[in-house]
């Protein structure tokens, strides 16, 4: 994926939980970027729940993962 901000993360914990597919994510980011280019701030959690590629649930459940990994990865930088 291009980077690694949040929202490629939440596409990587989708992929690794079987949520969702690399093509799909990468279909997501790609909506995504479009809908900010027209003032539209939707995540790509909220896209693939609305899309119906992801249930509510599993949107929690993948951005429960994320944060811990952020905070996990937080702990690395700074001890």
């Amino acid at each position: 994926m291009a980077d690694a901000g949040p929202e490629t993360l939440f596409g990587r914990v989708a992929v690794a939980a079987g949520y969702l597919t690399e093509a799909q994510v990468q279909q997501l980011l790609a909506a995504q970027e479009k809908a900010r280019s027209e003032g539209d701030a939707s995540t790509i959690g909220e896209l693939a729940q609305a899309q119906g590629l992801m249930t509510p649930k599993q949107v929690q459940r993948t951005l429960l993962v994320q944060q811990f990994s952020e905070m996990r990865d937080e702990d690395k930088r700074f001890g």
